[in-house]
């Protein structure tokens, strides 16, 4: 009797002995399918480790406690059936590439390859008909291991894939007996049926904000075929850049590919269709599907840069250079727009065989089409009640022409907030609830709600734990419904991933628990899960050159602070991950591998910029930080706000408003005091009297954040805090059409015989414009330093 055990389905630490009677076939898996199992409790034997650590968790695995191990010999055989296709082939080719550079034996692939006796077969049988796996479930496999023979059983290549990709898993090395022994390589004796349970696992990568290399790319994609995820979202246009070129449209690369930084600098580039189609064929040799993404109608400030007639106001804009929602989009008015994407998405579908297109359709505001004659005429002419009718008009056309192309689109969970085309798939991001939405509608979906999925969310808000527990599949949903939910996707949102170890770093090791989850379902032992995934994984990933980030904490934990002693900013880092450094330059050039390292608790010099990165070896690692220091009079001030600073946003303290650092465009930057009501009042109590000071107060806006510049700024002055001055009264001119964050100074200077102790500044908020979400709200106001200087 051969002892069959170990079912590690549930994780329990058991052994389940099965009676395995001789067959005459002892390559075939079925043949003994129906054994009696006895189970007995016991501890997992230490030779199957490496088999106890596959991941994801396979839906059935059974160890042959009795039986040698398969040893791979100098000679391997990997036979294929005759009638294999050619995706079949070339599977077999690949994992025998892997196993000839894994293992140095000499590895032949065909229908009828032979050898020595000494040769290790693997079999590739495709006429599976199993009782463990539906044979309806196109990836399912089962993979039988016996000390003479390996067995892979699939009716498809996908499923064939991840049978071998389970068998490279399993693969153990191990030192000889004695010295001089060669190493070997062997399996377990075991048996796995599996098919995974959603059919879309897949991880979306913007290039969108930040570019990212070809061989960047090849190597994600080399991670996700690894643990049985078969989707990759190239989301290759948004307004901060255009990434793919289209010839009959140079423009596109040649100006809506690149942007303005702030420090001048000048960031971007784009994909060749020749490089396009090498990654296509190298996902599709992984097994992965490349859905490409062109955004519609929204984010498209870079194409309109590019070729300003397709936006509303035919103006010349920039590419912006900040991160947010832009009021620019394509206009839905002029037929020239839908000649301009249907040649585009011409250009995507011959580059991209995938059978859907991704076509955006998220956070478009509609303020330009409401101003915008054309838009307003087809508004009309198609009888449309509203913007939100016109975008699902415009959805429609882009379908349509993609339907001709015998393609589908997929659109983000906007799409039904009007009409959607009949066939189109749902990617629901915004929460759970538009899951439920898209599939009670009859609508196929693929589960991204933000709070569990987004992956460019730190670990320390969206840890390995959470992302652990995640199931796409809402509750309460009748069987038609439960058929709708496709499977799911990990986005990684590129604003502040800005390379490939930064990319790394952001999808590892949570990608490993999203791929678990959506081959083998929710709800299994997080502990035991981790526990593999700590001990086996993380150290395979490092070895192949992966940079793996925390499970649960931020890879940097950085804040800067003011020094009432030293009256001087003072930096903080409580936490940096390991592997990364922080190094900083103050000379004004960009820091790069070989800048000085900023410490924890470092003082800052006064009045000028200190640059500060965090870097992986030589690659950055999220965006730059800069901090503008400026000495000025007020520095160590007693500043009171009435009322009192809002809790989100308290700067970086009670000396928020008088520590000397400014703010960056950024409002979350940890620098800006923020208030959501109509008015503040600023009274600052200077350390000595200035004479004749002039003040500077610097306000922050931007208007799809829901801030706006104070209509009204008023700034007093008094030497004994009893008698003030008559306040000086100012306004500013910024409209509210600008786009993105703009910073706005209000000076005063105090009359020149006063020789100031005490600066009051009143800000009056004004409402938020007709067009915006929150319209006739009261906005936010953002301040960060009340500047004081000398006669």
């Amino acid at each position: 009797m051969v002892l069959w055990g170990v079912d590690v389905r549930s994780g329990a630490r058991r052994i389940t002995l099965v009676a395995r009677p001789r067959v005459s076939r002892p390559h075939t898996a079925r043949a003994w399918a129906g054994a009696a199992m006895l189970v007995v409790l016991g501890a997992t034997p230490r030779a199957h480790a490496q088999a106890s650590a596959l991941l994801p968790r396979p839906a059935s695995m059974v160890f042959a406690v009795g039986e040698a191990p398969f040893a791979v010999s100098a000679r391997v055989v990997v036979e294929t059936p005759a009638n294999a296709s050619a995706a079949m082939r070339a599977v077999a080719q690949q994992f025998a590439a892997t196993l000839r550079r894994r293992t140095g034996a000499v590895v032949a692939v065909g229908a009828n390859a032979t050898g020595p006796a000494t040769t290790a077969r693997i079999v590739i049988d495709s006429s599976v008909s199993s009782n463990n796996v539906s044979s309806s479930k196109a990836e399912a496999y089962e993979l039988l291991v016996k000390a003479d023979v390996i067995v892979v059983s699939a009716s498809s290549s996908a499923g064939v894939r991840w049978g071998l990709n389970t068998l490279l898993q399993l693969l153990t090395r191990s030192a000889g007996t004695s010295t001089g022994t060669p190493v070997r390589w062997t399996v377990p004796a075991l048996r796995i049926a599996e098919a995974p349970r959603y059919a879309w696992r897949g991880s979306m990568i913007d290039v969108g904000r930040h570019l990212l290399t070809v061989r960047d790319i090849e190597r994600h994609i080399d991670l996700l075929s690894q643990y049985k995820m078969n989707v990759l979202h190239w989301h290759l246009t948004d307004d901060q850049g255009w990434r793919i070129e289209i010839p009959r449209y140079p423009r596109l690369t040649s100006v809506g590919a690149w942007r303005r930084e702030s420090d001048g600098t000048r960031y971007g580039g784009f994909y060749t269709q020749a490089q396009i189609r090498g990654l296509v064929r190298y996902a599709d040799a992984r097994g992965i599907t490349i859905v490409p993404e062109i955004e519609i109608p929204g984010h498209s400030s870079a194409a309109i840069a590019a070729y300003p007639h397709l936006g509303c106001t035919n103006d010349t804009i920039p590419v912006p250079s900040s991160w947010g929602v832009f009021a620019d989009v394509y206009c839905a008015g002029k037929e020239e727009t839908f000649t301009f994407l249907f040649n585009v998405l011409d250009d995507v579908m011959a580059l991209f065989p995938s059978p859907l297109i991704h076509v955006g359709g998220d956070e478009v505001p509609k303020d330009r089409w409401k101003a915008c004659a054309d838009c307003q005429a087809v508004m009309r002419r198609e009888g449309l009640a509203n913007e939100e009718e016109l975008q699902s008009w415009f959805m429609r056309r882009v379908a349509t022409h993609v339907a001709t192309r015998g393609r589908r689109i997929i659109g983000w969970d906007e799409v039904l907030e009007g009409p959607y085309v009949p066939n189109g798939v749902v990617q629901s991001w915004r929460d759970a609830s538009m899951t439920r939405k898209a599939v009670t509608r009859g609508f196929p979906v693929i589960a991204s709600p933000s709070e569990v999925t987004y992956l460019n969310r730190s670990a320390g808000e969206l840890s390995m734990r959470d992302v652990y527990a995640f199931d796409p599949m809402p509750s309460g949903l009748d069987a038609a419904q439960r058929s709708r939910v496709m499977g799911g996707e990990v986005p990684l949102w590129s604003e502040h991933i800005t390379s490939g170890a930064n990319l790394d770093l952001m999808a590892l090791p949570r990608l490993l628990a999203f791929a678990e989850v959506l081959w083998s379902g929710s709800g299994g032992d997080y502990a035991e899960f981790a526990r593999r995934v700590d001990q086996v994984h993380v150290p395979a990933l490092r070895a192949k050159g992966y940079a793996v980030g925390p499970n649960s904490e931020s890879l940097v934990t950085m804040s800067i602070g003011f020094d009432t002693v030293a009256q001087r900013a003072r930096l903080r880092l409580p936490f940096v991950a390991p592997g990364l450094v922080i190094r900083a330059s103050t000379d004004g050039t960009k820091p790069t591998g070989a800048s000085a390292v900023a410490r924890d608790g470092a003082l800052l010099s006064a009045s000028q910029t200190t640059r500060l990165q965090a870097f992986w070896g030589a690659q950055a690692v999220r965006e730059e930080r800069r901090v503008d220091v400026l000495r000025h009079a007020g520095v160590g001030a007693r500043v009171t706000a009435a009322p009192v600073v809002d809790a989100r946003y308290p700067g970086t303290g009670a000396f928020g408003l008088a520590d000397g650092l400014r703010g960056s465009s950024d409002h979350g930057d940890g620098l800006w005091q923020g208030w959501w009501v109509p008015e503040v009042t600023l009274s600052s109590a200077l350390p000595r009297g200035t004479p004749g000071a002039r003040v500077e107060v610097r306000f922050l806006q931007n208007v799809r954040s829901w801030i706006l510049l104070p209509r009204t700024v008023d700034i007093s002055f008094s030497a004994d805090s009893v008698t003030w001055s008559s306040p000086v009264s100012l306004t500013n001119d910024v409209p509210l059409t600008r786009e993105g964050a703009i910073i706005h100074v209000y000076s005063a200077r105090a009359p020149s015989a006063m020789a100031v102790r005490y600066v009051r500044v009143v800000a009056r908020g004004g409402l938020l414009p007709a067009e915006h979400p929150g319209a006739g709200q009261p906005a936010w106001i953002f301040a960060d330093e009340i500047q004081v200087f000398r006669r």
